[in-house]
């Protein structure tokens, strides 16, 4: 109303400045200057142009011994407030004491008044001026240099604490109290917290025994009561070990409702005492990293979000993210148990740490080269930053030492070597050493028919004399899978294959499941070997007793598949014409189907990896990675080419290969990546296979049973 009397400046009392007096003891504090982001630098250089021209700062070009903080906060319409933040001048100025008066003291003075009206000052403490000596006692930072202040400045922090005891909302009592030095710079949250522990012990004649309501206008203190104790941060947990004997329910209400405590929590008196404390014993370990605490206070000091994050804090956090400034969203869904000791945050009893800090924290978390989760254990425990976990784990992986160290790589999904259609067409072939002696066993796939021969030595040329005489004896199949042993990768082999004609495939080195069914039959044979001579008996005859039991319930036994014929033994054993075959390859799939079933429930499918990749390859002696990238495609699933830093070229099957994360551009040689697909077979399995007794009669099932 009545606009016209004002002309919206800021006023002045013209005959009276102020002389701000120090102790001459306390010795000046120079503050850098704070980070500001820069959405708000245009509006920030605004504001200052416009308490230029109104008189309220000027520009400072010469060396002065104190130099202040600001605080920037953002106004409902768009605009700055800009407040001195003159935390270290404040514990230096001599204070003029004045009493301010009481409601009561006030009420009768308002006895036969009839009209009333409400004055608000803008910018009231801008009305008063400053002296010259003590304006430049108030120059501040900015990003664009620094200023004095001409008139008073103001900073932003509570002075006080109100309640008032309600019964049927009408009052009953009411209660204010200053807040000491200490108190002022709790955080907000420990501000609102503490007015409720202030509240209920003031009333403690009414309130103790009974059960009530707390309603405060902090949101955030009905959750930090719902937690457990030991979640809070100490001080917190001070203030609610001394909420503990009151029955209170804390219930949010609107700031705007709270109108008669946050009149008593504006005009509170100056001093007061403080509240009689409690003694608590909190029993709380909190590790602390070899960091000096004073460089954490010192580089959150210069952290520019964090200080942010500080005036956020002190301040109160406002009722949305989105009204939130961007530097500290990432702090928005952890706000309530955000607080400030010492000069230092804590995010519980977590240490925030500044940014120029984080490098070196990972490096001691770290420190003992334990795994990701490990690390991640070790720094929930004491420190925190956003994205802190997300860090860890690319520090863990790029670290070269827990790369070389790794455990090997978890197995992968069975492929099951195709059925033979025929009995020795695939072959396998692999020598091994008992009793002080060398042998060759040679296997067919189709029947498992083991033939073992015992070798003088272990030269090339012998190996291929027991495998043409086997040969010469059962006739030459079409393939047959060996290890890179030198004897089956020598000319003389390959001179054998190539005359025969027969196919030779070759497992991928230091990887024996690759070569599983061959390793089996050597497993199998040696055992025997070493139990006859043990016992004494005859190794033939125990060989013999192998290739003449039957393989299953319902297979046949090695000799009977390879041969077409039962083998006499020395037990007594009726001897029958062979039965047709066509069954037996079924049966064959249908137990192949099972082992792989059985096998790849603990088993994963790797990716594929392509031309040029950076990979880790596993010595599989010694467990070890080192570097190599892949260079070529082996003649057998998952069997790959690479070549190590040396430029020596070796080929390993993919378990022994992970890709290098840190190093591996993308796949450059797609058609190579798709010839290389594991190969799979898909096997079918009869519904209901045909079962024959031993003279070929087959047998039903009755139809009840089907």
């Amino acid at each position: 109303m009545y606009p016209e009397c004002f002309d919206g400046s800021v006023g002045c009392f013209e005959d009276y400045t102020y002389h701000i007096t120090l102790d001459p003891k306390v010795k000046p504090v120079v503050h850098a200057p704070r980070r500001v982001p820069l959405e708000l630098v245009d509006k920030l250089n605004f504001e200052l142009n416009e308490m230029e021209k109104n008189g309220v700062i000027k520009k400072v070009t010469k060396p002065t011994d104190w130099v202040n903080s600001i605080v920037i906060r953002e106004k409902p319409n768009g605009r700055l407030r800009l407040c001195l933040d003159p935390k270290d001048l404040n514990e230096a100025i001599m204070r003029d004491h004045y009493p301010t008066p009481t409601l009561e003291e006030i009420t009768p003075k308002f006895a036969g008044a009839r009209v009333f009206s409400k004055i608000d000052a803008r910018n009231g403490y801008w009305n008063v001026k400053l002296d010259d000596e003590s304006s430049y006692l108030t120059t501040f930072n900015t990003p664009s240099g620094r200023y004095r202040f001409l008139r008073m400045p103001f900073d932003a922090l509570s002075k006080g604490l109100g309640a008032v005891l309600l019964q049927e909302n009408k009052p009953i009592a009411f209660a204010s109290k200053a807040l000491t030095p200490a108190e002022s710079r709790y955080a907000n949250i420990e501000r609102e917290l503490l007015a409720v522990v202030y509240g209920c012990e003031k009333f403690h004649t009414y309130l103790y025994g009974r059960q009530f309501v707390v309603e405060s206008d902090h949101r955030p203190l009905e959750q930090i009561r719902k937690k457990n104790l030991d979640m809070a941060p100490p001080r917190l947990q001070r203030m609610l070990l001394r909420l503990q004997p009151y029955d209170c329910i804390i219930k949010y209400k609107p700031g705007k409702e709270m109108g008669i405590a946050d009149t008593l929590s504006r005009l509170s008196p100056r001093e007061g005492d403080e509240i009689p404390g409690m003694q608590v014993k909190i029993h709380h370990l909190v590790e602390f990293l070899p960091v000096e605490l004073q460089q954490i206070k010192d580089e959150t000091a210069k952290d520019g979000t964090l200080q942010i994050l500080t005036e956020q804090v002190m301040q109160g956090w406002p009722d949305s993210i989105k009204k939130t400034q961007q530097a500290i969203k990432p702090y928005w869904n952890n706000r309530d148990d955000i607080s400030i000791q010492e000069g230092v945050l804590l995010l519980g009893s977590r240490i925030i740490i500044p940014k120029s800090l984080r490098q070196k924290i990972l490096q001691k978390i770290h420190s003992g080269h334990q795994g990701m989760e490990k690390c991640k254990l070790r720094a929930k425990s004491c420190v925190y930053w956003p994205g802190i976990y997300k860090e860890i784990e690319n520090m863990v992986a790029s670290c070269c030492a827990c790369k070389k160290f790794q455990n090997s790589q978890q197995k992968e999904p069975m492929i099951p070597s195709e059925v033979p259609p025929r009995p020795w067409h695939t072959v396998s072939a692999d020598l091994f050493k008992v009793n002080n002696f060398w042998y060759i066993v040679i296997a067919d796939y189709y029947s498992k028919f083991p033939f073992v021969k015992k070798l003088n030595n272990l030269t090339a040329t012998t190996v291929v004399n027991v495998v043409r005489s086997i040969f010469s004896e059962q006739g030459i199949p079409e393939i047959l899978i060996c290890d890179n042993g030198t004897q089956f990768t020598s000319a003389q082999f390959q001179d054998l294959a190539k005359r025969y004609g027969f196919r030779v495939v070759t497992s991928s080195p230091y990887y024996p499941k690759g070569h599983g069914f061959i390793e089996r039959q050597v497993q199998t044979v040696k055992k025997i070997l070493l139990k006859c001579k043990e016992s004494g008996t005859d190794p033939s005859l125990a060989l013999l007793s192998l290739r003449s039991t039957p393989l299953s319930a319902t297979l046949k036994s090695p000799a009977e598949l390879l041969n077409g014929r039962m083998f006499k033994t020395t037990l007594p054993v009726k001897i029958h014409p062979p039965n047709d075959w066509h069954e037996t390859r079924d049966l064959l799939l249908t137990q192949q189907k099972k082992q792989v079933n059985l096998y790849n429930r603990d088993s994963k499918e790797k990716p594929n990896l392509f031309q040029n990749q950076a990979v880790q390859v596993q010595d599989p002696l010694i467990k070890t990675w080192s570097p190599a990238r892949v260079v070529g495609f082996g003649p057998t699933p998952r069997s790959y080419i690479t070549e190590d830093e040396s430029g020596v070229q070796i080929r390993r099957n993919r378990q022994l290969i992970k890709p290098d994360i840190q190093k591996t551009p993308g796949p450059t040689s797609p058609a190579a990546v798709k010839d290389n697909q594991s190969e799979k077979t898909n096997v079918e399995i009869p519904d209901r296979p045909e079962v024959r007794t031993r003279s070929g009669r087959i047998i039903k099932k009755p139809d009840r049973l089907m």
